[in-house]
């Protein structure tokens, strides 16, 4: 792939003749298309990443959110795979839900919050409606996920990392499947024990966000990575384990401001920090 869209330098860098031999017998080295040399760096990036499917789909869509890591032309491009991504044969993602998901499957959105546009198809019928109806909506539709049925007992958990530490962790639990808090789901605190620490700054290692929240399913071979979010709501997570994220929040935030230059040169923040009043201050986008 990386031939093919003329990145093969990258190949003979890493100094791995053999694959460099493999790659010349199925794309002459060094060459790409007329119309793909046409294309920016950026774009042949993008369409590389395309044509390795989902996996790397999703890593260019969170390299897109990296302007610290990732030049602004090529970040131009990975904007593309959020909303702008050649739609799979309906037939071809039947086939995959039978052999590699099975039912019920559960449609997600691209983005989103609170639960919202979640679906739950039982069989391939509703699958297929779901699936019918999402193409007719539009674009902001017709993008989604479709995750495997993992059965969790009645709650999911919420963990909060703040500053690459994990801070907390809460249990939302709720009679319907879907279990946000914003949905009426119930809270309880959640300990963070030695197992769900480490797998927080595993996650912590491979995304290096600031502030994340990742929900986790508890299932029968122990913690389930489901979601990482970059922009989560902790208004209800505050009580139950007696944290004060906000506080945190915005302790980061100064300390991340102080170590930042100015244009000037001289160590001063770009901009003021509100003073931290209190408690009501809880929800942070």
């Amino acid at each position: 792939m990386l031939f093919k869209y003329g990145f093969g330098h990258i190949i003979e860098q890493l100094n791995i003749d053999y694959y460099i031999q493999l790659g010349k017998r199925a794309v002459t080295f060094g060459s790409t298309s007329r119309d793909l040399q046409r294309l920016s760096h950026g774009a042949r990036f993008r369409l590389a990443l395309e044509e390795l499917g989902p996996t790397f789909i999703k890593l260019g869509q969170l390299l897109s959110t990296r302007p610290d890591l990732v030049p602004e032309d090529i970040i131009f491009e990975l904007k593309k795979l959020q909303d702008h991504l050649p739609a799979e044969p309906l037939n071809d993602v039947q086939a995959q839900i039978h052999s590699e998901l099975g039912y019920p499957v559960v449609f997600k959105p691209a983005t989103g919050s609170w639960g919202r546009l979640l679906a739950k198809a039982q069989d391939m019928e509703t699958a297929e409606a779901i699936a019918e109806h999402k193409e007719h909506l539009g674009p902001q539709h017709q993008i989604f996920y479709i995750q495997q049925w993992v059965e969790k007992d009645g709650f999911d958990i919420r963990a909060f990392i703040i500053g690459g530490e994990p801070v907390c962790a809460i249990r939302r639990y709720s009679g319907h499947w879907i279990t946000n808090t914003a949905r009426g789901g119930s809270v309880k605190v959640h300990p963070l024990d030695t197992e769900l620490e480490n797998l927080l700054l595993r996650v912590y290692d491979a995304i290096q966000g600031d502030f994340l929240a990742v929900d986790l399913f508890f299932s029968e071979g122990g913690y389930l990575v489901n979601e990482i979010n970059d922009g989560a709501e902790f208004r209800n997570s505050i009580t139950p384990t007696g944290e004060d994220i906000p506080g945190r929040v915005v302790e980061l935030c100064a300390s991340l401001l102080k170590r930042k230059p100015s244009k000037t040169g001289r160590n001063k923040p770009a901009c003021k920090i509100a003073e931290h009043r209190g408690p009501e201050v809880t929800n942070l986008h």
